[in-house]
């Protein structure tokens, strides 16, 4: 398959008509943030008639941001057939995969603690209340994203050890518990 790269007017990208992922605006303003805050990285996948192939919620954010063109990368000599597979695969790989939420706890702790508090909240932006991002966050770094003290891991540990008679203690951020009431054995994770 051959490629290549061309600055193309966003109001010569066509939107591929029967394009089976809902674009919502949560996802637009996601999209926006990103390429406000860190610059537009992903290129919009075209034909040689500029359909998009991948990248109808950049061409959106784009849009919205005011600008008039953007880089595209042509897939050229790729049939029908290929373009559809194409299309759905983009959306489909992210979807597949699955977050390790102990190593994305520790990226997103290890963020925010080098980052100032003001790039820090232009990067939490994307995690609006009802973002899409928002319950990725909430997982990882729980509902509030306070500091993290002795005091605060005190206060944990010692909730931990009035409520789990049996602890074993697997490494520095995780042991297992036996719940009192049902006594099956359980993981927990401090990040």
């Amino acid at each position: 398959m051959k490629i290549k790269e061309r600055i193309v007017p966003l109001e010569d990208l066509i939107p591929y008509e029967h394009n089976h992922r809902v674009i919502t605006q949560q996802a637009i303003d996601a999209a926006k943030t990103s390429i406000e805050n860190y610059g537009f990285n992903v290129p919009i996948l075209i034909d040689k008639n500029n359909v998009i192939i991948a990248g109808h919620t950049r061409r959106l954010a784009l849009i919205e941001l005011g600008w008039d063109e953007v880089m595209c990368v042509e897939v050229q000599e790729v049939n029908e057939e290929k373009k559809d597979k194409i299309r759905l695969l983009d959306n489909a790989i992210g979807s597949a995969s699955k977050f390790d939420d102990i190593k994305l706890g520790r990226e997103l702790r290890s963020i925010k603690d080098s980052s100032t508090e003001e790039s820090w909240n232009t990067f939490s932006e994307v995690f609006k209340e009802d973002s899409i991002l928002t319950d990725l966050l909430k997982t990882s770094l729980g509902s509030a994203l306070k500091p993290v003290t002795k005091e605060t891991l005190q206060k944990a540990q010692d909730k931990v050890d009035n409520k789990f008679a049996n602890k074993n203690v697997k490494n520095d951020n995780e042991a297992v518990v036996q719940c009192p009431k049902c006594t099956r054995d359980f993981t927990i994770r401090v990040y």
